[in-house]
């Protein structure tokens, strides 16, 4: 009778904790991000949770649409060798992990690009998917995901 009392106590205990946990919805907002082609001939794209959707430019440029908040913000950088790095950069505390996860209109990343002039292009995510239209890339092509799927017309 006692171990019950002290399992219900425990419980009851846990559950108080839990609830003071923050639950706090976060807050994203829309951001965009655009590079020129003649500048840049790489992409790599290093994101956790995240769909990657890659789409044609409408004008020749690299154009990146996609969601910030406070705790999840994306870092985006040209390297030395012409690639534009984007990675997914959090500040989550332990309570932060606890209840849902933001919906999916905000873990989307918009990606727009030409159709001829990338020499690199590295895809990577995990528990979300990577889409791609029809591509050509002159260099090295690198996919990964983790618990998610790859989908694409051609790639050249």
């Amino acid at each position: 009778m006692k171990k019950i009392f002290n399992l219900l106590v425990s419980g009851l205990a846990l559950a108080i904790l839990l609830a003071g946990c923050s639950q706090q919805e976060m807050r994203f907002e829309e951001k965009s991000y655009t590079a020129d082609i003649t500048s840049v001939t790489g992409l790599d794209v290093q994101v956790q949770n995240r769909k990657i959707l890659l789409e044609p430019s409408p004008d020749g440029q690299i154009h990146l649409v996609y969601f910030d908040s406070e705790k999840e913000t994306y870092a985006i950088s040209a390297t030395e060798d012409h690639t534009l790095s984007v990675t997914l950069k959090e500040n989550k505390d332990w309570s932060d992990y606890v209840g849902t996860s933001p919906s999916l209109e905000y873990r989307i990343l918009r990606i727009q690009l030409p159709q001829t002039g990338l020499n690199k292009l590295s895809l990577s995510t995990t528990g979300e998917d990577i889409s791609l239209p029809s591509l050509q890339v002159a260099g090295s092509v690198a996919l990964s995901v983790n618990n998610g799927s790859i989908s694409f017309d051609r790639l050249d």
